[in-house]
């Protein structure tokens, strides 16, 4: 968000506070008055609770929005209130002082220097393409290519560009079998918070498929492989029970649909009957958990 999209201004009901440490960093709260029916709308957005992209204080923008306290105030009686929201049946609240604490970024990410970003890398697989909500884990390891008998065969040079003879009695290396090459690869389980449900005919035929299109700025067509889906219950703190679902990705640099000729090139292959291996689809994470199924903070207002 970046700034409020509701109307307020700031209260100097209590003055703002500055304080600073070696340890933290500088921190400011300051109170700000709204009406009380755009009190949860103004805290999601300088929070930052729906895109991750929490308010930079106007006076230090190196200052973000990590807190708020909502203090209902102007307590009425009948008119225009919905008679739900006050201490007693009948009453509402009219505004609402909400004080907002500002923290330095290196008290948010531990000192790292995230200059210029307006959320914490640690959320975001793809800083460029974020996903609402959202966490996840990854590692890094080489997929393992078979490589064919005839692919190889032996070098007239070694590493450092030495000539090398390889005496005729000698087989080929292609003939000793297991032979595999080693190609780059990552493990990826993006988890999805705040699922309110999941519905298996938006996902059962995808997964399984690839990308048909480049997927997180890099990654190009049929190289992501969406290998499974997986999901556990939490409730909120007002009882209601949502879902964390996690896509497990598999990335592998040359692709899901090729294999290493006889002569050492990679190749991407098809079926007999003209289609490939690995079919491919939209398997990005709002094509597989849509929006509607997610819950966002302005849903539960009470």
């Amino acid at each position: 968000m970046g700034a409020p999209s509701v109307a307020y201004k700031i209260s100097y009901t209590s003055p703002p506070r500055y304080s600073g440490s070696r340890a933290s960093g500088l921190s400011a709260t300051v109170r700000y008055k709204t009406a009380w029916a755009d009190a949860f709308t103004f805290v999601n957005d300088v929070l930052g609770a729906i895109d991750g992209s929490p308010w930079a204080f106007p006076a230090s923008p190196n200052l973000k929005a990590t807190e708020a306290v909502i203090n209902p105030i102007g307590v009425k009686t009948g008119g225009a209130g919905d008679g739900t929201t006050g201490t007693v049946p009948g009453q509402y609240f009219e505004k609402a002082h909400i004080d907002v604490t500002f923290n330095s970024q290196s008290q948010q990410v531990g000192g790292m220097d995230v200059s210029g970003s307006d959320t914490i890398p640690a959320l975001q697989f793809d800083q460029g393409n974020p996903v609402e909500m959202s966490s996840f884990t990854i590692q890094y390891s080489p997929q393992m290519i078979r490589i064919p008998g005839g692919a190889l065969k032996w070098a007239t040079a070694t590493a450092t560009g030495a000539a090398q003879t390889v005496p005729t009695t000698v087989k080929d290396p292609s003939l000793s079998g297991g032979e595999y090459i080693r190609k780059p690869a990552f493990n990826l389980n993006l988890t999805l918070h705040n699922c309110l449900y999941i519905q298996a005919s938006n996902f059962a035929d995808k997964v399984g498929r690839v990308n048909s299109s480049t997927m997180w700025g890099t990654c190009e067509a049929e190289s992501v492989l969406l290998d499974g889906i997986s999901s556990t219950q939490r409730s909120l703190s007002n009882g209601i029970v949502i879902l964390d679902v996690t896509l497990n990705y598999k990335w592998q640099k040359i692709g899901w649909n090729v294999a290493m000729g006889s002569n050492g090139e990679i190749y991407r292959y098809i079926k007999q009957n003209g289609l490939p291996v690995y079919s491919t689809g939209d398997i990005n994470p709002a094509a597989v958990i849509l929006p509607s199924q997610r819950w966002r903070p302005t849903n539960l207002r009470r």
